[in-house]
């Protein structure tokens, strides 16, 4: 069965809205610009839409130099990347990690918006975040993301929960680095190995699904689905499991339409 990469999603500020690119660059922690900018609370934990549904609402916008960050007809800009800014010692889940905060004004802007003291913090290519001790074999690493440097997602596996739920559910939904087209539903659960424009890719074990699949995000409504039909055939042990968690120990260039080619595959599904 050929697989072709039909989709890349990058998500410059964890949490807020995603953007569709036609090309990106794979590095250590990811895709580039992916999740290196996170919102923080004033004792600076992360916040996500778990936290907050209506950073959804927040569609982000490459231009030039620059992310365009609109909320409400509201509009900030922040660079791309950070070099210089107050230092700060952040947490994501149970990583403690230290990252550089943006200008007040964007501060400013960011707690307007959301009625409450917060701050956009930058990960530095300083900042080193190793993903999980069970999983690690290279010293791979991760940025802001929950926990794994790139989500895959088969369109097959979309399309089989769409056969068995009345409403539109989106692939934004389960906010994937990398959609790919062919092979059965489920079938990226078993790739150990994979292969795209000579960059070997290593599957690591699906990912574990929360409520933030719930959210619709464009209108940043709680609904049960999918989250209701998943459990009925993909619930293992107490846990949902939609698309697969990757590592990317080599860097390079990804498009739209490449190949993949899968070389190793596991004997079953790694939790």
């Amino acid at each position: 069965m050929k697989h072709h990469i039909t989709g890349i999603f990058i998500y410059p500020v964890k949490s807020l809205a995603g953007i569709s690119v036609q090309s990106a660059s794979l590095c250590a922690t990811g895709l580039q610009y992916d999740r290196r900018w996170m919102l923080v609370d004033a004792k600076g934990k992360f916040i996500t839409q778990r936290d907050i549904h209506q950073l959804c609402l927040f569609n982000v916008a490459i231009t030039g130099d620059c992310f365009n960050i609109t909320y409400l007809q509201e509009q900030i800009s922040i660079p791309l990347t950070l070099e210089t800014g107050n230092p700060m010692t952040v947490t994501v889940w149970n990583d403690t990690v230290d990252a550089l905060a943006a200008s007040d004004e964007i501060n400013t802007w960011f707690s307007k918006q959301l009625h409450q003291p917060v701050t956009l913090v930058y990960m530095p290519n300083t900042t080193h975040r190793g993903i999980s001790a069970n999983h690690v074999i290279d010293d791979e690493q991760v940025g802001f993301a929950d926990g794994y440097p790139v989500l895959l997602v088969g369109e097959a596996s979309l399309n089989l929960l769409q056969s068995k739920v009345a409403e539109k559910i989106p692939m934004n939904r389960f906010r994937p680095n990398l959609v790919f087209s062919g092979d059965e539903p489920h079938a990226e659960d078993l790739w150990e190995y994979f292969t795209i424009n000579d960059i070997t890719c290593r599957g690591i074990k699906p990912c574990k699904r929360c409520v933030i699949t719930t959210i619709n995000q464009q209108t940043a409504e709680l609904n049960a689905e999918p989250l209701k039909t998943l459990a009925t055939y993909r619930k293992v042990e107490s846990y949902i499991l939609f698309g697969q968690n990757v590592a990317v120990p080599k860097s390079g260039n990804i498009s739209i339409g490449d190949p993949i080619s899968v070389s190793d595959y596991f004997t079953e599904v790694i939790i």
